[in-house]
């Protein structure tokens, strides 16, 4: 990809820490978390597709591993019980990433601080 060369040092540093991790035999005890800010258009849905198949070459993630795109309006309307479904069929697959994307729409009202209230303690 052209640019975005934030993004790819960022990568970098991630790889080299997931590797000292995984030489030094604590990689599960780490997060691996991300955020993605930026204006419509300017690849965050493709850096986090992308950064789900990273984890998995790393093997961070098992190959079997899926990963979830979700909006944080369907969130909201589904609400938790939906987000756990979304958990489980995660844990059933070994691992995985859940993407929610126009994330920042879940600070807007109650229903979204209490599906944040749910996902931040996880994460």
């Amino acid at each position: 990809m052209t640019g975005l060369t934030e993004i790819k040092l960022a990568l970098i540093n991630q790889y080299h820490r997931i590797r000292i991790s995984q030489r030094q035999g604590d990689a599960a005890a780490s997060s691996y978390n991300v955020r993605f800010e930026g204006n419509p258009g300017t690849g965050k849905t493709t850096i986090a597709r992308h950064y789900s198949k990273f984890l998995q070459q790393l093997t961070v993630l098992p190959k079997d591993s899926i990963s979830l795109d979700v909006t944080a309006a369907s969130l909201k309307n589904k609400g938790v019980s939906h987000l756990e479904e979304l958990l489980e069929k995660v844990k059933e697959a070994g691992g995985g990433v859940i993407f929610i994307d126009e994330a920042y729409q879940l600070a807007t009202d109650k229903v979204g601080e209490k599906l944040l209230d749910f996902i931040l303690p996880i994460s």
